[in-house]
């Protein structure tokens, strides 16, 4: 969450934020996406989709935990601490977007792990539609503690040491790509850090969650990070819709919920 002295104006699609008279940012309130994964339930193997009919499967034990970028009661996340745990969504017609000629949008909050011995090639796979090794697929958004990459039809734009410093453990970060046809645009905590074009390949692979990418070298791997809120959207979202994410919980976009109101965050 971004703190702030000022007043606040609450709007029907957008929070205003104003210091001395002025106006410093909006935060817009995104459309619901197709999917998206709150983490809630606390136990089981299954996790509800909480905007569309694709419910996850969890595969080889992810483990859920109570820390979270938002507080609220009931509040969930996951975690992993192998190589092979992951969310197994399937291959739904409403998430197979195709490169170079869908507009979308991938987001969700990780956790960055502590004692992790960085590689550029490695990296915890938030959503990807895509095989678990070698080529990084259909659409892939993924991250650890010192870098950040987006690949669409298997082409890759990123950043490293996305942070001036390693962030330490336990600090949660908001990351996104917006894809149109022709480009893809990366965030991190609402600042884009790269862009970049998109290329052609398409994958028949699920779509899967929090998915390792794993490498040969021992302590090599992103193990122990934690994910929350990963969502997506078949529209490229606006940078202010972005801000909005990096602000608030997904669970604002319920239809029982308020648009703009920001809630607890770290």
């Amino acid at each position: 969450m971004k703190y702030f002295t000022g007043t606040m104006i609450i709007m029907s699609v957008a929070v205003m934020v104003l210091v001395g008279g002025q106006a410093l940012a909006a935060e817009v309130a995104p459309p619901a996406p197709v999917s998206g994964y709150l983490f809630d339930e606390g136990s089981g193997t299954t996790t509800a989709d909480a905007f569309g009919s694709n419910d996850g499967t969890l595969v080889n034990g992810p483990v859920w935990t109570n820390d979270t970028p938002f507080a609220y009661a009931g509040n969930y996340s996951l975690s992993r601490t192998n190589t092979i745990e992951h969310v197994n969504l399937g291959t739904p017609a409403d998430l197979d977007f195709i490169p170079q000629t869908d507009s979308f949008t991938l987001a969700g909050w990780l956790q960055t792990c502590a004692g992790y011995t960085d590689h550029l090639g490695t990296g915890a796979r938030l959503i990807i539609k895509g095989p678990s090794t070698g080529t990084e697929g259909q659409y892939n958004l993924q991250g650890n503690q010192t870098h950040v990459q987006a690949w669409a039809g298997g082409t890759g734009i990123g950043v490293y040491s996305f942070l001036p410093t390693t962030p330490p453990p336990g600090a949660w970060h908001h990351l996104a790509v917006v894809v149109t046809p022709t480009t893809q645009t990366l965030y991190v905590n609402a600042v884009v850090q790269a862009s970049g074009g998109v290329g052609t390949v398409t994958s028949t692979n699920a779509v899967t969650l929090m998915q390792e990418i794993p490498l040969p070298a021992p302590g090599q791997y992103t193990t122990d990070n934690r994910y929350d809120e990963l969502a997506l959207w078949d529209t490229a979202l606006s940078a202010d819709n972005i801000e909005w994410l990096a602000n608030n919980s997904i669970k604002d976009l319920l239809s029982a919920a308020t648009p703009g109101t920001l809630i607890y965050g770290k």
